[in-house]
């Protein structure tokens, strides 16, 4: 392959950045006499030579008192963070010996360091530089950790540790600012070693994450000891790569093989620093002795004293990591299997580097390769119970099916969409890039640039794509080469390659250097119009967007990006459009301000993101809002400030929602443009209507549709108008105007005409909310079913968890299931840390309900003070519920105050939304209030106010249901 080449004096690598330096130095050199102060020094470089070099890492400077070293260079390391942060706790403690070494009077000596890891290119240094010279941003980082740390102190950034975290004892998390970026670094503090034998014991510290799958490799493990519990002697080979799951599988095993009334005997290997000879053997004679199975001697005749003991009772021997063991460990174990021992089932687990071997003499193996979709879905949910659909489906594709990639994306939570684009940041940590960049550097040249082409071109790599760009034929040799290396394998379908992992594909990526990368991108580029001329561009459009702007050629990337968007609008794919809108946004820049091509994009750009709001599309309209202005384009400006409003009104944002669209009215001649003038008076009202301002929302939705049915005559379908009517019924419904609301709901849909469209959801979504309004809960099903199955199509994320928050609700009342509760917890623990609050305080006092009614006094409250807060910043549609619920608390004498006091809030919300469906509803909670209390004629008063209020608003299913225990 003939590909762009960086300089052999620069490349990219990932390493871990380790500085630090002498506290208050300054003060000591005025305390000491120079020629003290230089043996101090001299001192200081000695520990730093002595320590770095034990550790694996490489000087790259020492500035006088100060150090700055690196590992994973020029070896590349997955444990280069562990390293960085052993090396520092062993300085810290031989340069705090120094006090007693020198004995200056009034002189500390401490050193204060910081440790990140991350890509950064790697050149030749100078005389001023240092041996070499690191630039990126994570040497910065270093450095200013290094800066936040106090005396004696050692900042470690997350990313720097990963899997390796619980190694160490950790203090307080620090967030740590830094000039220059708008969210803090987080930071811990690392105080010690902490009481592990290896990587997969400190990660139990974190807890295991669920067991999944392996039903196949336990079931050749099952079979195996079965036979050494019928007095054979067996050996199995569990193998794969890093992070596949050996050591869980192991350790799954292994309890089965204990509960079953095995002796279970385990050790593991390790490579830190030169693990010491017969290491697993050591820790199997610890476990031997426990059970007092050993006689004196020195070790090996320990061990094989206890092979030559007639058993007692079957025994698993397990070693962990044994591509790491060394020869005497090899030596021994043979010896025991020479035994002959009865009743032994001898379980090893390795990489594939110290599994050939093993394979050669064949020994029974089991290989594991990656976890099916639904195996990986089953530890995702498991560790991460309220994600939501679209976030499980990120985390599964990046992790491929890596046990070890899923819970280290789950516990950081920083998963996004893989496939194409640079890699916004090292979302999976500098520790898992690490684990990729150990192999890839070990691969010869000529396959490492066909895998960094394969990278550029994307996670899925088309065979006649990547021939195109590197020559290579798709039935070259150098392919299967690549599949046994573990980079790329053919796809399940034909004439396609992948990366096993998107993560693997992203840590490549980021070691090619910009220029190369450039020119890689716009040979792809070529390629991909080469094929598009001649098969059409039909399914290449993304990527031509994509690697057209990443070679720098701008208007070929916007072209297509507003294709690839516009398809992706019409396929419902509004994840994708906003992308494709947002690249295009990006590639015109400053520039495009006040042309056509400008504001068309602002339009675009608003509606794939106004059904599925999020607070990352606000600064998009806002840059937007910025290169109008600054270009005087008035109409520009009027477009991004009408999608600012219409995107605030999805997050939940009144105040800001009515601001927007204010503006933008402002600004808009509505006799020249009715058209938009409607739509925009819809959406005041609709945001208005979420504010709980009723009068003002009905009025301006009214006028919206009056304007709308005028000007829709002919045309189909009218979207603007289906949301109108909906929002407008789903007022009325709250108001308890139910024959309103559901002529309203019938126009809404009526008004699309019998056409699919994203907007069904949301249409559907508030008709089944207003018939939990008016309790007809069993009629709200199909309806909320309704709305989840569009918007799981239209990847819109918030509405499918708080559709189903809907369902869980109305199936509760129904059955009042516990697992609903459970179920409705885990949608609101995802919908509170969302972007949007749109009707959160309904969801809040749901949940208030279904906690007093179960009597847990302080999870209503906190659900009760939840609602409240949103009731005061204008979203009091849960309030009453969330007051009532209390109120019935109240009664028992378990709550802060006396039932009046959240009643009265109750009253009040009502009258504030003009709702006397809620007043109703109120007045039936006082009865039961007064008649736990005793007063009976109060309790009468109130119900009969209830039952004449629920007949004449229509609520037939309410009335029946005064026949039985009152409920809210």
């Amino acid at each position: 392959m003939k590909a762009p080449a960086p300089p052999p004096s620069s490349q990219r690598r990932n390493v871990a950045i380790l500085f630090c330096d002498l506290c208050d130095s300054t003060l000591i050199s005025g305390n000491l006499e120079p020629e003290q102060f230089a043996a101090l020094l001299e001192s200081l470089r000695g520990i730093f030579d002595a320590v770095v070099d034990r550790h694996g890492g490489l000087i790259v400077r020492i500035d006088g008192d100060g150090l700055l070293c690196v590992f994973g260079y020029p070896q590349p390391r997955d444990d280069a963070g562990r390293r960085a942060t052993e090396a520092a706790l062993d300085l810290h403690d031989a340069v705090a010996a120094l006090d007693q070494s020198f004995g200056f009077p009034g002189v500390v000596v401490r050193l204060h360091s910081g440790i990140h890891a991350g890509t950064v290119l790697v050149r030749e240094g100078d005389l001023v530089r240092g041996r070499i010279e690191l630039l990126g941003d994570a040497t910065n980082l270093a450095a200013r950790l290094c800066d936040a740390a106090e005396a004696d102190q050692i900042l470690v950034s997350q990313a720097s540790l990963g899997g390796d975290l619980h190694l160490f004892e950790i203090g307080a998390e620090r967030a740590v600012s830094v000039k220059g970026r708008s969210a803090p670094l987080e930071a811990l503090l690392v105080t010690g070693r902490a009481a592990v034998g290896n990587r997969f014991g400190a990660r139990l510290r974190r807890g295991a994450s669920p067991f999944s799958g392996r039903q196949d490799a336990l079931a050749v493990l099952r079979q195996h000891l079965g036979a050494a519990v019928r007095g054979g002697q067996c050996q199995v080979l569990v193998w794969g790569e890093p992070g596949i799951g050996k050591s869980r599988l192991l350790r799954e095993f292994l309890a089965e093989a204990a509960a079953a009334g095995c002796a279970v005997h385990q050790g593991y290997c390790e490579a830190y620093l030169g693990a010491r000879p017969l290491q697993p053997f050591e820790q199997i004679a610890q476990s031997l002795r426990h059970g007092a199975a050993l006689a004196g001697g020195d070790l090996s005749a320990q061990v094989l004293d206890w092979a030559r003991t007639p058993p007692d009772r079957p025994a698993v021997l397990a070693i962990d990591d044994w591509q790491w063991a060394d020869d005497a460990s090899h030596m021994l174990l043979g010896e025991v299997l020479r035994c002959r021992r009865e009743g032994l089932l001898v379980v090893l687990a390795s990489r594939p580097e110290g599994a050939a071997p093993a394979i050669e003499d064949g020994i029974a193996a089991i290989k594991l390769g990656p976890l099916s979709p639904d195996e990986s879905d089953q530890i995702i949910t498991g560790l991460l119970r309220s994600a939501d659909p679209f976030r499980i489906e990120r985390i599964r594709d990046l992790a491929g099916g890596s046990p070890l990639y899923i819970e280290e994306l789950c516990h950081t939570q920083s998963a996004r969409l893989p496939g194409q684009g640079a890699p916004a940041g090292n979302d999976a940590g500098a520790w898992l890039e690490a684990l990729v960049h150990k192999r890839f550097f070990r691969l010869p040249e000529d396959q490492a640039d066909l895998v960094r082409a394969a990278a550029v071109i994307g996670h899925m790599v088309p065979l006649a794509l990547f021939s195109g760009v590197t020559g290579v034929a798709e039935d070259d040799p150098v392919l299967a080469a690549l599949s046994e290396s573990d980079f790329l394998h053919r796809g399940e379908v034909d004439g396609i390659m992948r990366f096993k992992h998107a993560l693997t594909r992203d840590a490549i990526y980021r070691t090619i250097g910009l220029d190369q990368r450039r020119q890689l991108h716009a040979r792809v580029g070529e390629e991909l119009e080469r094929l598009a001329a001649s098969a059409g561009e039909a399914g290449l459009v993304d990527a031509l967007a994509w690697h057209h702007a990443a070679c720098g050629s701008a208007e070929k990337a916007i072209g297509y990006a507003i294709k690839a968007g516009d398809l992706a609008m019409t396929a419902g794919a509004l994840d994708r459009a906003q992308a494709q809108y947002r690249l295009g946004l990006e590639q015109l820049g400053a520039g495009g301000g006040g042309s056509e091509l400008h504001r068309s994009l602002i339009g675009r750009f608003g509606r794939a993101s106004v059904v599925d709001p999020a607070h990352e599309q606000l600064p998009v309209l806002e840059a937007a809002a910025a290169i109008a202005r600054a270009a005087g384009d008035e109409e520009g400006l009027l477009l991004a400030e009408y999608w600012l409003g219409s995107i605030n009104y999805g997050l939940g944002n009144a105040a800001a929602s009515i601001h927007h669209l204010e503006a933008a009215r402002a600004m808009l001649d509505a006799a020249a443009r009715p058209g938009f003038t409607a739509q925009l008076l819809g959406n005041l009202g609709q945001s208005h209507a979420i504010a709980s301002n009723y009068a003002q929302a009905k009025a301006l939705l009214s006028q919206s549709i009056a304007a709308k049915e005028a000007a829709s005559a002919g045309r189909e379908p009218a979207t603007g108008l289906a949301y109108a009517y909906a929002s407008r019924a789903y007022v009325e419904a709250v108001q308890g105007h139910f024959s309103e609301a559901h002529l309203g709901f019938a126009a809404a849909m009526a008004a699309l005409k019998g056409t699919f469209h994203p907007l069904i959801a949301s249409i559907q979504s508030l008709r089944a909310l207003g018939l939990i309004c008016e309790h007809e809960f069993e009629a709200s099903l199909p309806f909320i079913r309704e709305a989840i199955e569009v918007s799981l199509l239209t990847r819109a994320r918030y509405l499918t968890m708080s559709c189903r928050a809907v369902e869980d609700y109305a199936l509760w009342v129904l059955s009042r299931d516990q697992r609903h509760v459970e179920a409705l917890s885990s949608r609101i623990a995802w919908l509170t840390g969302s972007a949007s609050r749109q009707r959160l305080s309904n969801y809040h006092g749901w949940l208030a309900e279904m906690a007093a009614e179960t009597g847990e006094t302080q999870r209503a409250l906190d659900h009760y003070e939840a609602a409240c807060r949103r009731a005061d910043e204008g979203d009091r549609l849960g309030e009453g519920t969330a007051c009532r619920a209390i109120a019935r608390l109240a009664v028992q004498g378990r709550t802060p105050f006396e039932p009046r006091h959240y009643l009265d809030r109750a009253y009040a919300s009502a009258r504030l939304r003009e709702a006397p469906r809620e007043q109703f509803e109120t007045d039936l909670c006082a009865a039961d209030v007064f008649a736990l209390q005793g007063d009976h004629a109060m309790a009468e008063a109130c119900r009969a106010r209830a039952h004449a209020g629920f007949a004449a608003l229509g609520m037939q299913r309410r009335l029946a249901a005064l026949t039985a225990p009152a409920g809210s």
